[in-house]
């Protein structure tokens, strides 16, 4: 519930100052991709897809507020290698599937490195 009041909050401080026409930027920063491992597509399934964690990092200013907001995540990102569809060229995951895909069962894997 604290969550959700958070977010709601958060969300009608973005929101107010595009509403009353003042400007809101943003700046956004992302990491290398860390931590690359093989990864099951499904739960019990083989490793096949290509995992990585990213930490990306963000400012906002508000209008006339002097300090930004900051927010910092680390996500993991997970790509199918099995995919018809090739990722969009140019794009961070199109390089990582592109390098990391062909070679997935040399990998480690969550019960390799946990070894």
């Amino acid at each position: 519930m604290k969550r959700a009041f958070v977010l709601a909050a958060a969300a009608v401080a973005f929101a107010a100052p595009a509403a009353m026409g003042q400007s809101v930027n943003v700046e956004i920063n992302r990491g290398d991709a860390s931590n690359i491992r093989s990864c099951p597509s499904e739960v019990g399934g083989s490793f096949d897809d290509v995992c990585y964690n990213r930490v990306t990092s963000s400012l906002f200013w508000l209008g006339p507020l002097p300090t930004p907001v900051s927010r910092t995540r680390e996500r993991v990102t997970q790509l199918n290698c099995d995919r018809r569809v090739e990722y969009k060229d140019g794009t961070d995951r199109a390089a990582i599937a592109a390098e990391f895909c062909p070679k997935v069962s040399q990998l480690p894997n969550i019960v390799s490195m946990a070894r």
